[in-house]
């Protein structure tokens, strides 16, 4: 029996938990584009522009938000909406909650990204695609294919960890009125209680959440005024 060193072309690109999981921004670099939530014609993902400041994405609205769990070697790619990025049985389509919802992660032959390949389907890599319609109209929009290295730029995708950010981006200014919310509790703070020796701010429950970052409850909600 011979011993020899494994080639780097024998080992399995597929590394088991390449990132770990947390809330990203999906980019490619080629276009300046991160991949949305939104729909693109139905089964495509909108390709959205975005800005950079020392590697971070400045302000992703939440559609660009995804979530990565790694669980039993694959990953589920999930928006702030609870929808899983996915593929359909047949197509190369890039729908959400479709029957082929889990993905692998490979490092990239561009240094710092990253290919995101369907796990039930791995001959398709999600892309950045741009072309003309039938009506010679352009459009751009991620979707997937099957890898070719002379097109490795719109494969490459990098995975931004996101910061987190506040309802609309932006701190609070001196004087505004403000909700202080809790989202694990699910309750908001209130009027304080009425304990001498160790007192203590009470919670207001069953906060439910609405739609432009809102909150509701039964009854009147006490506003906290901000100042310097």
């Amino acid at each position: 029996m011979q011993l020899r060193n494994t080639l780097a072309s024998e080992v399995s690109a597929y590394v088991a938990g390449i990132l770990p999981d947390g809330t990203y921004v999906i980019y490619n670099a080629s276009s300046g584009k991160a991949m949305s939530a939104t729909d693109k014609a139905t089964y495509y993902r909108t390709a959205s522009a975005v800005t950079l400041d020392n590697g971070k994405v400045v302000k992703p609205t939440n559609d660009l938000l995804w979530d990565l769990k790694y669980e039993n070697g694959v990953y589920t790619v999930t928006s702030q909406e609870g929808k899983k990025l996915s593929m359909n049985a047949d197509r190369n389509s890039l729908p959400m909650d479709d029957v082929n919802a889990t993905w692998t992660i490979a490092a990239a032959a561009t240094e710092g990204a990253y290919y995101l390949v369907n796990a039930n389907r791995p001959d398709f890599y999600v892309e950045y695609y741009s072309g003309t319609d039938k009506n010679g109209n352009a459009f751009e929009e991620f979707s997937t294919y099957q890898y070719s290295s002379s097109k490795e730029a719109i494969y490459a995708l990098q995975f931004i960890p996101a910061e987190a950010q506040l309802p609309g981006g932006e701190l609070p200014n001196a004087g505004d009125k403000v909700v202080i919310y809790n989202p694990n509790a699910e309750a908001v703070l209130a009027a304080q209680n009425d304990n001498t020796d160790s007192p203590a701010i009470n919670k207001v429950k069953k906060v439910k959440k609405h739609q432009g970052n809102g909150y509701e409850r039964q009854g009147r909600l006490r506003q906290r005024r901000c100042g310097l």
